[in-house]
């Protein structure tokens, strides 16, 4: 449905609200309900899909941190060497 015809159909609902008869007055304002619903459910599906596209766009930044270099790891496998060495020494086990 375009907008030309949501508009007409406002119209109708608007002339079956005016009428003396009840049921009329029923289906006008039943009519007008349903394009409102029509209308909002609209919004919700545009934004949902806009939602979706943000979400599929591929992230600007990268999402793991670089890797270290090379002098770092080498930092970094001393110190735990380091580590491990001086827990031994504190913590002697006999296997006596």
């Amino acid at each position: 449905m375009d907008g030309q015809q949501e508009q007409q159909l406002r119209e109708w609902a608007a002339a079956l609200g005016d009428r003396d008869d009840p049921e009329r007055r029923a289906v006008g304002r039943a009519m007008l309900m349903m394009l409102d619903e029509i209308s909002m459910l609209r919004s919700r599906l545009a934004r949902a899909i806009e939602a979706e596209r943000e979400f599929e766009q591929p992230p600007t930044e990268p999402l793991s941190p670089p890797a270290p270099a090379e002098d770092e790891q080498k930092t970094a496998t001393l110190r735990l060497r380091d580590r491990i060495r001086h827990a031994a020494e504190r913590h002697p086990h006999d296997d006596e």
